[in-house]
């Protein structure tokens, strides 16, 4: 009997079945086998479209995706309070009441200014007259407190004392007393003494809490500003970096070291910048033992450790500098300052902390050129003991060290004898003086030298006595002559040196590294 075959209905076409027995499997194992291929070619897919993805964030002018980190500011929205004459500030949340003193006549407060030596802060203004508010507080007693005295400016009864000790507060030494509300209250009040050059600070924290602990942690402590528009600058080429001092200080290298020192007060201390090998016992070794709290900060642009002792006999702040990649400092390098706490030394602290404050890693090969736009040239600075000397610039002359150049222009097509004469012989008789060329030995550019010459008699009582009749531009008894590149022929140099040598930091003398540029 044959098999009826079923014929397709034309009015009801059925969709293809796309799930087909594979070599006679079951079903199921069918829908499996097809399941495991369309997950592997999705994942297949996935990770092309991923990777062309990737590749176009390399390829897009090699800018590659970096996440950016968003610094929030916890104090956005607080108050800050700034004492100009007391050297300080602190933040505080805008509905908390800042004040100097109550009013005597009305239930009001008295606005503290910037030089307030009381200040104080509470959350609950209407307590203050009825009760007694808790505070945050500011005193100032225009002497140092010791630190075992402290009890002559404080009560605290000792039954509520908690606990007391010294103290890095900010970088400044500072003497803690943590203490009880009262026999029955909870929470603690914290009294921290901070003495400064002049004067001591007293701030209580008025009980316990994140807002507290949060206005406590925002105080800073301003350092005096010092006008530093009219400090030196030295600079290491070799080691890359340079360094701001005031002008009655001394600066001097001696190989891998650099000290700064004020000559008649190199009793108080000084400041030294070892960048190889600190070569003593350092606060950073590892067994050492230190007088403060090693920090890992941001020093110049750098990751550095940093180590600040206020004690009752010396003041100091170490540095070492962690990140030395790409810059050629040893591992235990070293740089800071000591001062000794005498009365006739404290006043040096915030000046060497601007010093070491100013110091900064430079690209001293940039540092060591002068170019000149308007007359296109270019030369190296003369480096005068440690620095590199002031270049003034008045027209078309530039001085340094006591000497000076001139750059004149001229028709490119005459000659250096024709410019000088055209310039500065017209009216000179050419009996009395005259163009001269000079022929240098060590001319490897290929430059034309001249001088404007004079006779010269030897029963002259002075060789230059014919001098007077010609330009103050004719040759002396020092180093004068002019000078032109014939491939600027539109122009010409003529030197005054003198008879002192002033070099560049590589010993040439800076006249000879002077070169005309496009």
């Amino acid at each position: 009997m044959e098999k009826e075959t079923k014929q397709p209905d034309v009015n009801n076409p059925q969709k293809p079945n796309i799930i087909k027995n594979f070599g006679g499997l079951p079903t199921w194992v069918s829908i499996t086998v097809i399941a495991l291929v369309i997950v592997i070619i999705g994942g297949g897919i996935a990770y092309g479209v991923y990777q062309y993805i990737d590749d176009l964030k390399v390829e897009d002018n090699g800018l590659k995706n970096v996440e950016k980190t968003v610094e929030i500011d916890e104090f956005a929205d607080w108050e800050t309070y700034r004492n100009e004459k007391y050297g300080y500030e602190v933040r505080y949340p805008e509905e908390w009441t800042i004040f100097s003193a109550l009013k005597q006549k009305e239930p009001d407060v008295v606005l503290p200014n910037s030089d307030s030596s009381v200040v104080k802060l509470t959350d609950k203004k209407e307590m203050l007259f009825c009760c007694e508010a808790l505070q945050t507080s500011f005193k100032v007693i225009e002497e140092i407190v010791k630190f075992e005295n402290w009890k002559e400016y404080v009560t605290i009864p000792d039954y509520r004392i908690i606990s007391e000790r010294e103290i890095l507060f900010k970088e400044h030494k500072a003497y803690e007393i943590k203490s009880t509300l009262g026999i029955d209250s909870e929470g603690g009040s914290r009294l921290i003494i901070v003495p400064k050059e002049n004067h001591t600070i007293l701030i209580t924290q008025g009980d316990e809490g994140e807002v507290w602990d949060k206005i406590t942690e925002s105080i800073k402590f301003i350092e005096p500003e010092i006008d530093i528009s009219s400090w030196k600058t030295y600079r290491n080429k070799e080691y890359g970096f340079e360094i701001s001092y005031p002008s009655n200080l001394v600066a001097s290298a001696d190989e891998d070291s650099v000290s700064i020192i004020m000559p008649d007060r190199k009793k108080c201390g000084w400041l030294t910048i070892n960048t190889e090998n600190v070569g003593r016992e350092s606060v950073f070794d590892v067994n050492a033992k230190t007088a403060c709290q090693i920090l890992t900060k941001e020093f110049a642009g750098r990751s550095a450790k940093e180590c600040v002792s206020d004690l009752d006999a010396l003041y100091s702040r170490d540095i070492r500098i962690v990140d030395i990649d790409s810059i050629n400092w040893g591992v235990w390098n070293e740089l800071g300052f000591y001062i000794w706490r005498k009365e006739e030394c404290n006043d040096l602290i915030p000046i060497y902390n601007q010093i070491l404050d100013s110091f900064k890693f430079v690209n001293i090969s940039d540092q060591a050129i002068y170019r000149d736009e308007e007359y296109g040239f270019e030369l190296e600075r003369p480096f005068v003991h440690v620095e590199y000397d002031e270049i003034k610039k008045e027209g078309n002359k530039i001085s340094m060290c006591g000497q000076y150049l001139e750059v004149f222009r001229k028709n490119p097509t005459q000659t250096l004898k024709q410019a000088i004469e055209e310039q500065f012989l017209e009216d000179y008789s050419s009996d009395k003086c005259w163009f001269e060329e000079i022929n240098k030995t060590d001319n490897s550019n290929d430059y034309e030298y001249a001088t404007i010459a004079f006779s010269v008699s030897s029963d002259d009582s002075y060789w230059g006595e014919n001098r007077k009749f010609c330009p103050s531009r004719s040759r002396s008894n020092g180093v004068s002559y002019f000078m032109m590149d014939p491939d600027y022929p539109e122009k010409f140099v003529f030197f005054s040196i003198g008879q002192a040598a002033c070099t560049t930091d590589d010993g040439e003398l800076w006249q000879d590294t002077f070169r005309f540029v496009d």
